[in-house]
């Protein structure tokens, strides 16, 4: 995964490529083809889907930052994701909360 614990280890790094993802995110236009680059948003949400759930909640919560920047790119299909993996995480705090936010 793009997040990935390198031997274990919860350090600075992981919470470097939160911010770059939300830099990248936050950089996206408005005209974004959302159709045409649905895989990459796709393999990019769930990505974060996977590490939303880290055992750290340090971790957890700089991705829950991230994926609220990056929901608003699409919504909808950032919702549908959640939707079908949210039963899998240890807590669904951060899936609820995403989900109130895109369901507005």
């Amino acid at each position: 995964a793009v997040v990935s614990t390198q031997s274990g280890h919860y350090g600075r790094g992981r919470i470097a490529v939160t911010n770059t993802f939300s830099t990248f995110f936050s950089l996206i236009p408005e005209d974004y083809d959302k159709q045409l680059y649905k895989a990459h948003l796709q393999a990019l949400y769930r990505g974060l889907l996977i590490h939303l759930d880290d055992p750290n909640t340090v971790i957890q919560e700089a991705v829950y930052k991230v994926l609220e920047v990056a929901g608003k790119i699409h919504p909808e299909y950032l919702c549908e994701h959640i939707e079908n993996v949210k039963h899998k995480h240890r807590s669904s705090l951060y899936c609820d909360k995403l989900l109130t936010l895109f369901k507005q």
